[in-house]
């Protein structure tokens, strides 16, 4: 994401990272002096194990390496989707479109968590659909690339050759009933980042920002939670002050 620092002459462009865990319904906002590079992601993922969903930015798929045994990462599908609208007047561009929302119509047939509908039946429903579209997916793809019309710098090209180098990852997701098909869910949460944006502007410094981090990172998941933010940090201070030294209480106060 995106976050506008303001300086005393200037104002910049940083990057605030974003990561969303599932189950526990928990949003991390991480800002690193607005680095984008991958050092702050690998720095985060040291000692974890378990799924990253992510596009191909390539950082992310440095985990796909035997540098980190204990993660595997899966795909986003609306991220290599995107790559085909943006070229949906071709019509080998829009079989394709239409073959992977044929993924998202089946996947909405259930919904985890109605109608006692569990992650092992998601799983089940998933084998069952899942292996003939994406084999329907991949013919389609290596049909297109054979064609001796293609230009190699084409948008159709690109299109293609980014959905066939994320192919295991794609696979990778109808490997649990409990994956999302993309990163929708954080890009959503995202959007109030931007609200907040359009709204204070910027950050004044460095430390700002990482404070900012800090409260979207509370804010944000107390919405998944649906605990209310404006209680819930309320009740922190009135927890805090009476585990603290009648000093420091009557210091806070004043």
């Amino acid at each position: 994401i995106s976050c506008s620092l303001v300086g005393s002459e200037m104002c910049i462009r940083d990057s605030i990272w974003a990561a969303v865990a599932v189950k526990q319904k928990l949003i991390l906002y991480l800002y690193e002096n607005g680095s984008r590079s991958g050092k702050v992601l690998f720095d985060l993922l040291s000692e974890y194990e378990g799924t990253v969903q992510s596009d191909a930015y390539s950082p992310y798929r440095k985990l796909e390496s035997d540098a980190y045994p204990g993660i595997k990462r899966i795909a986003c599908l609306q991220h290599v989707k995107r790559k085909f609208l943006e070229v949906r007047e071709e019509p080998d561009a829009q079989k394709i479109v239409e073959l992977t929302n044929k993924l998202y119509q089946k996947e909405h047939e259930h919904c985890v968590g109605r109608q006692g509908w569990t992650d092992k039946d998601n799983l089940r429903h998933r084998k069952r659909y899942a292996p003939q579209i994406l084999s329907e997916i991949k013919r389609e793809l290596l049909r297109i690339k054979s064609k001796p019309d293609l230009l190699p710098k084409s948008e159709m090209a690109g299109a293609v050759d980014y959905m066939l180098s994320q192919w295991e990852a794609i696979k990778g997701i109808f490997t649990e009933g409990y994956y999302y098909l993309d990163n929708n869910l954080v890009e959503r949460y995202n959007r109030y980042i931007s609200l907040s944006r359009r709204n204070s502007l910027f950050f004044g410094s460095h430390k700002g920002a990482e404070r900012g981090a800090l409260f979207y990172s509370l804010a944000c998941s107390c919405r998944m939670q649906g605990i209310n933010t404006f209680e819930y940090i309320t009740e922190v201070i009135n927890l805090s002050l009476i585990h603290i030294s009648e000093p420091t209480r009557l210091q806070l106060i004043s």
